[in-house]
C-alpha cells in the first residue's frame, strides 16, 4: 500500500490518496480500479505564474482527473508527481501494452494552433502593407521588424501545435520514468 498525500491546489484542503493491489482511493473513498482504465494522459502547462500538471485516467467514457496546481519544487506538487508515477507504475504492470499520451489534448492543441495561425495572418499583412505603401516611409523598418517577429511566432506556434500530427505516446512504464524525473527524488510528503 502506498499514500501520498499534497494539496491540489493554494486554496483547497489536502487530499489523501491511497494505491493498494490496483485500487486507487482519494479521502477514503474508491476512485477506480486500475485494472479499468483503458487509457491515460500526463499533461503538464505553465506560464509565467500559471501552473497545471495532470494525470487522467479514462475508463471507458469516464474519466478520472488528478491535478496539482501548485508549481514544480513544492511538496505538494512532488507528492503529485510521485503519485502520479505510482499509477503510472502499477498501470504498466497491469497492462504492459498501455500508451500513455502525453502533453495537452485536442482543445488546448486547437486554440493554440488557432492563435498561432491568427498572428502568421497578421505577419503576413505586415509584411505586404509595407512595399505596397499601407506604410509611411518613416515607419517601414517597424512594419517589417513587427510583421517578421508575428510571422515566425505564428509559425512557430502553429508548428509545435499542429493538431493533424497525433499525440505524443510512450509506453506506462517509460512514461513513469518521466513524471519521477519531473519531482525531485526527496521522499514526498505523506509516505
Amino acid at each position: 500500500m502506498q499514500s501520498f498525500e499534497f494539496k491540489p491546489a493554494l486554496l483547497r484542503g489536502r487530499n489523501n490518496w491511497t494505491l493498494d493491489s490496483g485500487m486507487l482511493t482519494r479521502n477514503g473513498q474508491l476512485l477506480c480500479s486500475l485494472s479499468s482504465i483503458d487509457s491515460a494522459r500526463f499533461g503538464e502547462m505553465r506560464s509565467q505564474r500559471a501552473y497545471s500538471a495532470w494525470l487522467d485516467l479514462h475508463a471507458g467514457e469516464k474519466r478520472h482527473r488528478i491535478a496539482c496546481n501548485i508549481a514544480r519544487g513544492d511538496k505538494n506538487n512532488v507528492a503529485f508527481m510521485h503519485l502520479a508515477g505510482a499509477i503510472l507504475g502499477e498501470l504498466s504492470l497491469l497492462k504492459p501494452d498501455l500508451q500513455v499520451q502525453m502533453g495537452a489534448g485536442a482543445g488546448v492543441k486547437w486554440a493554440m494552433f488557432i492563435i498561432g495561425f491568427v498572428s502568421l495572418i497578421f505577419g503576413v499583412m505586415m509584411l505586404a502593407a509595407a512595399p505596397l505603401g499601407f506604410v509611411d516611409n518613416d515607419r517601414m523598418l517597424t512594419a517589417y521588424l513587427t510583421g517578421g517577429t508575428a510571422l515566425l511566432f505564428g509559425g512557430w506556434l502553429c508548428w509545435q501545435f499542429r493538431f493533424w500530427k497525433g499525440p505524443d505516446t510512450m509506453p506506462a512504464a517509460s512514461a513513469r520514468l518521466h513524471v519521477l524525473s519531473l519531482a525531485p527524488s526527496e521522499k514526498p510528503a505523506g509516505q
